[in-house]
């Protein structure tokens, strides 16, 4: 996936923004592989308290276990980069932080890393509103920073869409 200039995700960021404040609804992040981009995106706009209540950075298992409810002996068995893991970090944050949506990443930003079954670029991003919840496999390229930038970007392009498919 190619990423895009910074201004088009200022954009969304501002759509988001105006949507959520004005519906009165709130947004978390769980991190992992992103490590606060996505927070940091959603939070470079001025009024953002109105709307963002936190996010976590959530980069190993325990913290994954411990704040997210990933369950440890799922984490150990298949590992973090899974459908199911994404999950369960953005339905634990939602649950943390008592908010009305939730967006998850969990993956491989590598240069190491990586496995035949989960390469460097494998990305989870978990979604959830009130009425549905959901993971999207992404398959991005580039160095670590560029994996790093895709997936934020994505993540909120793919928030965006959720949220414009939520008819409040």
């Amino acid at each position: 996936m190619k990423s895009t200039n910074i201004m088009g995700i200022e954009t969304i960021i501002q759509e988001i923004a105006t949507i959520l404040t004005n519906r009165k609804e709130t947004l978390c992040t769980a991190e992992s592989c992103t490590g606060g981009m996505l927070a940091a995106a959603f939070t470079s706009i001025p009024g953002a308290s109105e709307y963002f209540k936190g996010g976590i950075i959530s980069y190993t298992y325990d913290v994954k276990n411990n704040l997210l409810g990933v369950p440890l002996e799922d984490l150990e068995k298949y590992g973090a980069v899974r459908s199911e893991v994404a999950l369960q970090m953005a339905v634990g944050a939602k649950e943390q932080m008592q908010s009305t949506y939730s967006i998850s990443t969990t993956g491989v930003a590598g240069p190491g890393g990586g496995s035949p079954d989960t390469p460097v670029g494998s990305v989870w991003v978990g979604l959830t509103s009130p009425n549905e919840t959901y993971t999207k496999l992404l398959h991005l390229s580039g160095d670590r920073k560029q994996i790093i930038n895709s997936a934020r970007e994505e993540a909120i392009r793919l928030f965006r869409d959720l949220l414009n498919r939520t008819n409040h």
